[in-house]
């Protein structure tokens, strides 16, 4: 698995907005995305969080690959999102942990 918490991962084929659900690996935590774009030429791919377990709503993010001479790339992974009322903290912390290069195999 390309993240070391998910332990699993099920996508759906032939709907208007493909679904991809991830789920933790002690099980415990479902996401739900929607794909919002994805550009093979341009290396890129943009979802929605359509419900988690995370402190905020309205998640958007991108993440774009882009070469950097032999073996070499760099990924961009961005994201907005609004946090609930009263969490912004958590909401940002737990944003950064999901995508830190730490927890990206």
């Amino acid at each position: 698995m390309w993240h070391p918490a998910i332990g699993k991962c099920t996508t759906t084929d032939g709907k208007a907005e493909p679904t991809r659900t991830l789920v933790t690996e002690d099980g415990n935590a479902t996401f739900v995305e929607i794909e919002t774009a994805r550009d093979e030429k341009d290396m890129s791919y943009s979802y929605a969080i359509k419900s988690s377990p995370l402190p905020l709503s309205d998640y958007k993010s991108t993440i774009k690959v882009e070469p950097k001479g032999e073996g070499m790339s760099t990924i961009t992974w961005s994201s907005t999102f609004t946090p609930a009322a009263g969490k912004e903290a958590n909401a940002e912390e737990a944003s950064r942990a999901s995508i830190s290069p730490a927890s990206i195999r």
